[in-house]
């Protein structure tokens, strides 16, 4: 994994209406004996500031079903009342976990101002709430410029304490195979849930005696880690950098899929 001497930079994207402390509490296995230096990313949302200023749209109340004109003043007031309160969260968060931390606002289109600020980090947190329309509702496709990259992804699905097992795609012929196996067992250990290696079938022979459990996957398809994912109840996916696999493709495809939190290692 790539990190800087001595300090590690973790992009954490905030755009829900509360923290996962234990999400954000996981971090800590990043540090690696580094300081951790985590940014919270607020992007208000360009796109949604103009909709807002369109004529004749409407919203309508999800508790009362009462229809109302779209008010431009409002949807402002409403990002900056989000704002103020995701700041307050993030920095007393940050403050108890004892991280080093700043709260960075931009004003922009989410994923240009989140690939933009991306660059000078070590690792990307891209928190995708199960109760919130933000970052789950797009495409897995939209993250494609963000994952060119190359950098360490976290896709977090809230809540994180969901789960009963950590899954590492584990191939013993990758070059960063070491990383991958180091990292998901910190997981496991701060967790204190199983560790399950997925290795491919016909590297299974090649696996050296470990005590963690394996399982041989007749291929790393989608279809086939979903499945696994679904049927261990998965906390948490490790993806690794394999010569076996397109893992840019998988990623985009799996980001749509799994309703457990996904994390992408580079070398």
């Amino acid at each position: 994994m790539k990190m800087t001497k001595q300090i590690t930079r973790i992009l954490f994207t905030l755009e829900c209406d509360s923290i996962d402390q234990d999400a954000m509490r996981a971090l800590a296995v990043f540090s690696n004996g580094n300081t951790l230096e985590l940014t919270g990313l607020y992007v208000e949302d360009q796109d949604l500031v103009n909709a807002g200023q369109l004529p004749g749209l409407v919203e309508i109340s999800l508790s009362s079903g009462e229809i109302s004109k779209l008010s431009p003043l409002r949807v402002n007031r409403q990002i900056s009342s989000q704002q103020k309160k995701i700041k307050t969260q993030f920095e007393a968060s940050a403050r108890n976990l004892n991280y080093n931390a700043m709260f960075k606002v931009v004003k922009g289109r989410v994923f240009e101002m989140l690939t933009e600020a991306a660059i000078d980090s070590d690792i990307v947190v891209v928190s995708r709430s199960l109760r919130h329309t933000g970052m789950r509702a797009h495409h897995g496709s939209r993250f494609e410029p963000l994952v060119s990259q190359h950098t360490n992804f976290l896709f977090i699905n809230e809540p994180w304490r969901t789960g009963e097992c950590i899954i590492a795609l584990y191939d013993p012929a990758a070059s960063n195979h070491s990383v991958t196996l180091d990292v998901a067992r910190k997981f496991a250990e701060r967790e204190q849930i199983e560790l399950i290696l997925a290795v491919p079938q016909k590297e299974i022979s090649n696996l050296a005696e470990t005590t963690e459990r394996s399982i041989a996957l007749q291929d790393w398809s989608e279809d086939s880690i979903v499945q696994l994912c679904q049927f261990k109840n998965a906390r948490l996916l490790i993806l690794p950098e394999s010569k076996n696999l397109d893992w840019r493709k998988l990623l985009l495809g799996l980001i749509d899929r799994l309703q457990c939190s996904l994390l992408r290692l580079e070398r």
